[in-house]
């Protein structure tokens, strides 16, 4: 029996999900269909896990330190297979959050692989068997990317690293000879692991868009400021529409897709959907002012042992409008949305300026950058 909805979601990421409870939000009646776990790679092996690694490899660097802070202590051990079951204790956390979410906001989720069988209906799958099928009149395409994989060196097991140019790999039994270039000198050397990082490829296949009139380029599915595709009822939003691939940018994504379809069933006022702005980075040359403040001269930043890092700001010289930032350091995530703000609201280096930063904090860098492009810096 086809079940009916006003939204599909196939993917339930950071854009998916978001998607999804938007949509519910406004009143449209919604599903989602997910093939492994709510939350998607982000929650469950990127983005959420990795930083519960690194909150681990920080304390270690911090019990290594305790004689700067005036503490000792003896024998420092640590325990990898208990910092992995943290890691992975935090991401089933936040996955079954999604599913509280998804069951809050009345939202039928569908555990399965889709397949559009048109348009408006799709088909959904487990371990090869149908078990479920959709129509609705509009779906919103949230299935991600993975890890590309170079011809002859599928995953086994083994890490592959490099920055350089691989010019050849040889895999032998318990060590790796890679032949590199770095800056037009050609070395071989011998290593235990190789670290594979040659970008992502998006998740287009099997899911029947050739049953559509999706466009893919590039391996991309194309879409509009609001991520409406060359089928009129299919949105795409996230890793699968194209970079930058990250999870903020698929959530925004994901309710500028919900709103849209709201508003297309008359459930949201159009004229407050905006698409999004993949323009705000810069794509032409400007006449660039530059500031930067590093963390050696920040109190706050000298206090918690946390030296290294910097604050860049780049400014039109003839508008002062900020063009961008780039943060290295401590606490940069807890800080960069100041900077988000400022540009989403065009605010220029006299706001910026003449708003008044509380002390001692880290954040007191954004303003001494921002002086800095000016010739104005107090503390450096």
């Amino acid at each position: 029996m086809t079940k009916k909805f006003d939204l599909c979601v196939i993917g339930a990421g950071p854009g998916g999900y978001v998607s999804a409870i938007r949509a519910s939000q406004l009143g449209l009646k919604v599903a989602i269909v997910e093939a492994n776990h709510l939350g998607g790679i982000c929650l469950n092996w990127g983005c959420i896990p990795t930083k519960a690694l690194l909150r681990s490899s920080e304390i270690n660097h911090l019990l290594h330190n305790l004689d700067q802070f005036g503490f000792s202590a003896q024998n420092i051990k640590h325990d990898f297979a208990k910092i992995i079951e943290r890691s992975r204790a935090v991401s089933k956390r936040l996955s079954s959050g999604v599913a509280g979410l998804m069951k809050k906001n009345k939202i039928e989720v569908f555990d399965g692989f889709a397949k559009f069988l048109d348009a408006k209906k799709i088909t959904i799958s487990k371990d090869g068997k149908e078990i479920d099928q959709i129509e609705a009149s509009y779906f919103v395409v949230a299935t991600g990317a993975r890890a590309r994989v170079i011809a002859g060196m599928e995953p086994d097991g083994e890490n592959i690293w490099t920055s350089a140019s691989l010019k050849a790999l040889k895999v032998g039994k318990g060590e790796v000879f890679a032949t590199i270039e770095i800056a037009g000198k050609v070395e071989e050397i011998k290593a235990e692991k190789v670290i594979m990082a040659v970008g992502i490829v998006a998740n287009v296949e099997n899911l029947g868009l050739e049953k559509t009139k999706i466009k893919v380029d590039k391996g991309s599915i194309e879409t509009n400021g609001y991520m409406e595709t060359a089928e009129a009822h299919i949105f795409a939003i996230g890793d699968v529409a194209g970079a930058p691939w990250l999870a903020h940018k698929a959530s925004h994504e994901g309710i500028i897709s919900a709103e849209k379809i709201a508003s297309k069933m008359g459930k949201y006022d159009a004229k407050k959907v905006h698409p999004i702005k993949k323009e705000n980075i810069p794509g032409c040359t400007y006449s660039i002012k530059i500031g930067r403040f590093p963390y050696l001269a920040n109190g706050k930043a000298i206090a918690m042992g946390e030296t290294e890092g910097l604050i860049k700001v780049l400014f039109d010289e003839k508008t002062g409008e900020l063009l961008g930032a780039h943060l290295i350091g401590a606490e940069v995530t807890e800080m960069i949305q100041g900077f988000v703000i400022a540009k989403q609201a065009e605010l220029t280096e006299e706001d910026l300026m003449h708003t008044i930063f509380p002390h001692p904090t880290m954040s007191e860098m954004m303003h001494e950058a921002v002086l800095d492009a000016y010739g104005k810096v107090i503390h450096f």
